[in-house]
């Protein structure tokens, strides 16, 4: 996909993005989850793009509470 775009489109700024962890059942079934995260930030420095890793910042909201990130992502999945 980053190939494409940037063959069709030069000077496109990409963005890659980690997100939030997942809980219960939803974790179950991303179980590598964390290595996927790290796939990410690994492209992203190989390939020069722009990372927003936002990952740490909703594990540490988790790890305080689990009831706020819950108020955040009540399905255990979804912002």
């Amino acid at each position: 996909m980053i190939n494409r775009l940037q063959a069709t489109n030069p000077g496109v700024e990409i963005a890659l993005l980690t997100t939030n962890p997942v809980l219960d059942e939803h974790a179950a079934v991303r179980p590598r989850l964390l290595e996927y995260y790290q796939m990410y930030r690994d492209v992203a420095r190989q390939r020069e793009l722009l990372l927003i890793d936002s990952t740490p910042a909703w594990q540490s909201l988790l790890t305080e509470s689990r009831e706020r990130f819950l108020e955040l992502v009540p399905d255990g999945i979804h912002p």
